[in-house]
């Protein structure tokens, strides 16, 4: 990365943290990120700090709260979709 690197460091409740300096900070233009998320208790994980320290917004979409949400991808430059117990014999869609 130019102007910069990333640095990790221990956190008592999240295990090790990554922290970023101000010169890679700037370097970083702001995205929204969508995440497609089908079981409410599985987050991002780390991911989630890694981008919000880099500016990152995040929008969550749950399925297993609001099966029937159609969000607009149009708005996001971004796209994670998390996994879920569906199966591919499954014929309901998500």
């Amino acid at each position: 990365m130019p102007g910069g690197n990333i640095d990790w460091i221990a956190s008592s409740n999240l295990g090790v943290q990554p922290t970023i300096n101000a010169t890679v900070k700037k370097s970083y233009e702001m995205a929204r990120v969508l995440v497609l998320q089908h079981v409410a208790a599985e987050p991002l994980g780390l991911l989630d700090p890694m981008l919000r320290i880099r500016g990152h917004r995040i929008r969550y979409v749950n399925f297993a709260r609001d099966p029937e949400a159609t969000p607009r991808l149009e708005r996001y430059q971004a796209l994670i979709v998390l996994g879920g117990p569906m199966q591919v014999a499954q014929q309901r869609r998500r």
